[in-house]
Order: structure tokens, then C-alpha cells, then sequence
């Protein structure tokens, strides 16, 4: 791969994003559950003539819930690029409706049912690639699904995402290493790049995926696997930032992820279920800037679909 690869436009991004795993080695340990405040709150910056409402919209929660979190009354003006509070705890995102991937099949390995539910389109979507590889590589070792929420959805420590159904820790596919319980890290000698680039694939080809966070050297080692199947190139340019590095791919660098990828969907068409407190004209779409506008999903705004999450803080 070329250099610019490693060091692309995802450069930034990879400085954001640090472990969320304990201690590192052969096998990632999880770290020990960490204090509501640390993943608990979410902050977001106000814009030019905000006010309490234009600000819960484009962030998605109900005016009323942001202003009992922030000591507001409803209509208020805001004060342009000051920080205020979104979440905290269980307030704020929720998961309502959800699905849990249940216990360990012949197709995947859950590694704690109770942090293994999510939104049902994603569930559905998880399952789907999961057993087409093991349809096509029978009898080899199962991919590992780590966290996606908790049932009603909220913090998930040590998490700041995986708060309403929409994110998920994947473990790799490995060669020569025999039946994974755990997550384990990926070298040269043990990745499986063909049935990580098909389960992946799978996901890619349904328009849902909306960011997967991974090391970069392990998306060096998809993008050649995947040039080697003969993806279309402008796939290969919507999806990864090889080989110049430039402009938005879904394919994000991120540090401590070469252990698992971090995947995150978007709502389906019909969208989310949304907590009590979310009203339905409080669930816009994210463009691609970071602006919330209400733009039915098309051809042309695919990027734009609903998701149940901001995106500035660490997974």
C-alpha cells in the first residue's frame, strides 16, 4: 500500500479515538468499568443564534430534556461556541425496541449477551454477514461480537458510544489460531483478510454502514484483498481513502482498533425507534458537515439517513 494510506485524511481522526480496551497483548483485556462522567456525558458546541430548541434538534433530544439537563428555559438564546450538555447516564440516547444477538451460534461468538443488544435492522444486518461466511468457510473460526448496547440502551462503560443499538465491537477473523472467545489482536502471520474483507463486504453492499473504525495497517490489508476480489473502483474510492488519502471514506483510522473494528449504522429508511421523549419531528438527518436537516433518505442523500448518535466523541 502506499504511504499515503496509513497517513491520510484519517490522521486527525486517529489521534481522537484512543483504546477503549484494557491492557494490550495477545488478547485485549477489558478495563475495569470507569465513572458515569467519563462516559456518561455528551457535550455539543452552539451555533450562531441557537436557542434552546434549533440546538436539541439538530442534537437529538427533545428541547424539554435539554433544558432540565441544563438548567434552561425553553426558547432561550444560546451563547455561540459554548459547550452544553446532551447526556448524561441514561438520559439523552436510549435504545427503545431493541434485540439482543443472544447467546453464542454457529456463526458468531457473543462474549456477553447482557452488552449485546441492539437496534433490530442492525441485529438482523450482524447476523446476515456472519453466517455468510461461515456458509462459505464451514467449520473455521467464528467471528466475536463484543459490545453493542445494553438492553434499554444509555452508557455502557467504558463506552461513550454504544448507547442506542447502533454501534458494535467486531472481533477479526484469524487463521491457525483455533476457536476465539475473546478478541485477539491482528499481525500478518494470523489475519484473515478473505473472510474479513467478505463479512464486511456484506455490510458495506446494504448502504447501512455509516463509519467503521479500524488501524490502518489492517485497512491496507482489506483494501488489497478487496482490489484482489475486483470491487469497482468507485466502491473501493466510497469506502476506503486509498491510495491518496483525501476526502470522506467510511473505512476511519483509528488507534487501538487492531483487535476489532468499531462499525456504526444508520437507522434503516423507515428509521429508529426513538425514546418517549424524541419526538418524531426531533429526529433529523446528519449531513455530512455535521448539520441536522430533515432530508428524506435517496440515491442522491444516502449519507444523509438518520443515525442515533453524534460523532465527535470517542467510541
Amino acid at each position: 500500500m502506499p504511504s499515503a494510506y496509513a497517513g491520510g485524511h484519517g490522521h486527525r481522526r486517529a489521534q481522537r479515538h484512543a483504546p477503549h480496551h484494557g491492557k494490550r497483548g495477545t488478547h485485549a483485556s477489558r478495563s475495569r468499568a470507569t465513572p458515569d462522567g467519563v462516559c456518561g456525558t455528551r457535550q455539543s458546541v452552539a451555533h450562531f443564534r441557537d436557542n434552546t430548541a434549533s440546538f436539541a434538534r439538530r442534537n437529538r433530544i427533545s428541547e424539554a430534556t435539554f433544558c432540565a439537563l441544563n438548567g434552561l428555559t425553553r426558547g432561550s438564546a444560546l451563547v455561540h461556541k459554548r459547550r452544553y450538555v446532551t447526556a448524561r447516564g441514561n438520559v439523552g440516547e436510549r435504545l427503545v425496541g431493541g434485540e439482543s444477538m443472544g447467546p453464542s451460534t454457529a456463526d458468531y461468538v457473543v462474549v456477553n449477551p447482557a452488552r449485546a443488544w441492539g437496534q433490530k435492522s442492525v441485529v438482523s444486518l450482524l447476523r446476515a454477514a456472519a453466517h455468510r461466511v461461515q456458509s462459505k468457510f464451514p467449520g473455521q473460526q467464528r467471528i466475536v461480537f463484543e459490545d453493542l448496547s445494553i438492553e434499554r440502551g444509555g452508557c455502557l462503560a467504558p463506552h461513550r458510544e454504544h448507547r442506542s443499538g447502533l454501534e458494535v465491537d467486531a472481533g477479526l477473523y484469524h487463521k491457525g489460531l483455533g476457536a476465539l472467545t475473546h478478541l485477539h489482536v491482528a499481525t500478518p502471520a494470523n489475519f484473515d483478510a478473505r473472510r474479513e474483507w467478505l463479512f464486511l463486504q456484506a455490510l458495506l453492499e446494504t448502504g447501512r454502514v455509516d463509519r467503521i473504525l479500524l488501524d490502518p495497517r489492517i485497512q491496507g490489508w482489506l483494501y488489497r484483498e478487496a482490489v484482489r476480489e475486483g470491487t469497482a473502483p468507485e466502491k473501493l474510492a466510497r469506502w476506503f481513502h486509498a491510495p491518496r488519502g483525501k476526502g470522506r471514506a467510511v473505512f476511519t483510522n483509528a488507534a487501538g482498533h487492531d483487535n476489532h473494528t468499531h462499525i456504526r449504522f444508520l437507522c434503516p429508511p423507515e428509521g429508529c425507534q426513538w425514546p418517549v421523549d424524541l419526538l418524531p419531528e426531533e429526529t433529523p438527518a446528519r449531513e455530512e458537515a455535521g448539520e441536522f436537516t430533515a432530508v428524506a433518505p435517496t440515491s442522491t442523500t444516502r449519507r444523509r439517513q438518520p443515525i442515533c448518535l453524534p460523532l465527535h466523541d470517542v467510541p
